[in-house]
């Protein structure tokens, strides 16, 4: 079978853009010929052109009839059914809140396939579709793709995964107080926060609880992590065996999203946490919601429309008139901006815009940053050389300098220690000879007071007795001296340092001898 797949973009992890990858990659492997239709390929784009599928950004390139062309956008349907007129189209449902996805009146388009009973009531009691014409194929998991955990939930979640749609700070800030207070390391991921999520399935396999909504629920379970089921737009509450097929017929989604997120309210659901039931929701849903099994309900859909525009093909007439109502109800008016020269700015929502300008922006800043890098490559690598080579150069002559200034101070410091020894030495000579002057002056003062007693005496009436004193007297003083000469290094230093008073002895001894009573 010939299938043209379509979709807007396939750029980045949204539900819609993984859907239209896995419908691709999975029925090319079951031997089905596919073409893919985007307006904005990607890096998705590539993995399926890699793969050896076409890609085709315009509609007239493709030149084989297709037998079934399926995809979400009514614009995209209308466009590749002015190429195929002949053709039967399924149109995919899968966000109701958005006039991208509402249905597409062709009568080509012969079946409507939602994912969930919220677009299925929109599609019926909005637009008119009939009942018998909506089919719901709620999203699917490539199980391929889930990596194994690394170890079991433990009994109390350490790490949560968070995945961001859309910005909601009181609830980023409920979900930090709320972990934190438990002990949960808490990371953030998602488009909207600059922070992408490439391999979601493989990164899901490192934590304990995933909080998200739509696909991200249904990913976090099959991927074996306990799922708390909330975005920016409300609380669902903790998934559980309880009620996984309630939550799995509204796609963990808009339906469902009712309480508030407040951190008690959160908290608590978190406190519902239990190991072991997640383990069975996520055995439940991988058997429920694998890839494989959503493949087999959509061959029979593609054989089902094919044989619904066999039976009842739409008339000429048919088709002109609803196509002049289709381009009636969405040409822009001459007052509105023209989505025809840019499709993602013009008609969609101001955010959309505002993504895809930015990301106009992020590639002509990485085209101009490219041209400056070549350009600069070869300038800054001869300088990024010369810097080098100088800095190897001062580097050497840093070492030689420290180790000549090493040297110096090592000889330095040897110096030095002998001067403080040397010094050492010469304070304590020098105590010494303090204390022997000092010796020497006190003895030097009592000899001159005995002298003057002496001269006193001899002028006097003196005895012999009186004399004999005396001159043992100055016998004992005499042995002081020579007590004090012994301390002295040798007899030489003594007789230096007690010259003066050798020379006054000598002579007063002379004039003793000459007394009267000597004779």
């Amino acid at each position: 079978m010939r299938i043209l797949i379509f979709h807007a973009r396939l750029a980045h992890l949204t539900g819609g853009q993984v859907n239209t990858r896995d419908w691709a990659l999975g029925l090319k492997s079951r031997g089905h010929k596919i073409v893919v239709y985007t307006l904005e390929p990607g890096p998705m784009a590539e993995e399926v052109r890699a793969a050896g599928i076409p890609v085709v950004t315009d509609p007239a390139l493709v030149a084989d009839t297709p037998d079934v062309m399926v995809g979400s956008g009514v614009h995209d349907v209308a466009a590749l059914l002015a190429r195929f007129p002949d053709v039967p189209a399924i149109q995919v449902g899968q966000v109701w809140e958005h006039w991208n996805g509402h249905p597409c009146l062709l009568p080509q388009a012969v079946l409507h396939v939602v994912v969930d009973d919220l677009n299925a009531e929109l599609f019926a009691n909005e637009f008119g579709i009939p009942r018998d014409r909506i089919r719901i194929i709620h999203n699917a998991v490539d199980l391929m793709r889930v990596a194994n955990r690394k170890r079991p939930l433990p009994a109390r979640p350490v790490r949560a995964l968070v995945f961001v749609k859309r910005g909601n700070p009181s609830f980023e800030e409920a979900l930090r107080t709320t972990c934190g207070a438990r002990n949960i390391d808490l990371e953030f991921f998602g488009y909207p926060i600059h922070r992408p999520l490439y391999e979601p399935l493989t990164a899901i396999a490192d934590y304990d609880l995933v909080i998200g909504a739509a696909r991200t629920a249904l990913e976090g379970a099959v991927a074996g992590a306990a799922v708390l089921v909330a975005d920016h737009r409300g609380l669902a509450g903790m998934l559980t065996t309880q009620n996984v097929a309630r939550f799995r017929k509204d796609n963990f989604g808009r339906e469902l999203l009712t309480r508030p997120l407040d951190a008690e309210t959160i908290g608590q659901e978190i406190d519902r946490y239990d190991a072991s039931d997640a383990a069975e929701v996520s055995r439940i849903l991988r058997e429920d919601a694998s890839l494989d099994r959503a493949l087999d309900r959509w061959e029979a859909v593609f054989a089902e429309a094919i044989e619904l525009f066999r039976k009842a093909p739409p008339t000429p007439d048919d088709v002109r008139k609803a196509l002049a109502s289709y381009l009636s109800l969405h040409l822009p008016r001459p007052w509105e901006p023209s989505p025809r020269h840019d499709r993602l700015k013009g008609g969609l929502l101001f955010e959309e815009r505002l993504h895809a300008l930015r990301h106009e922006l992020e590639q002509r800043v990485a085209a101009v940053g490219s041209h400056v890098d070549e350009q600069l490559a070869s300038p800054v690598r001869q300088a990024d050389e010369q810097l080098g080579s100088l800095r190897r150069q001062v580097d050497e002559d840093l070492a030689a300098l420290r180790s000549r200034v090493d040297e110096r101070l090592s000889i330095v410091d040897s110096r030095s220690s002998s001067a403080n020894e040397q010094t050492n030495v010469l304070i304590s000579k020098l105590a010494a000879l303090e204390r022997d002057v000092a010796a020497i002056h006190e003895f030097a003062d009592r000899v001159e007071s005995e002298i003057a007693a002496l001269r006193q005496s001899a002028s006097g009436a003196c005895n012999v007795e009186d004399f004999h004193e005396f001159a043992t007297r100055v016998e004992s003083d005499m042995a002081a001296v020579r007590r004090s000469a012994g301390e002295a290094r040798n007899v030489e230093d003594f007789f230096r340092r007690n010259a003066a008073l050798l020379r006054f002895l000598r002579p007063a001894a002379l004039a003793v001898r000459c007394l009267p009573w000597f004779k």
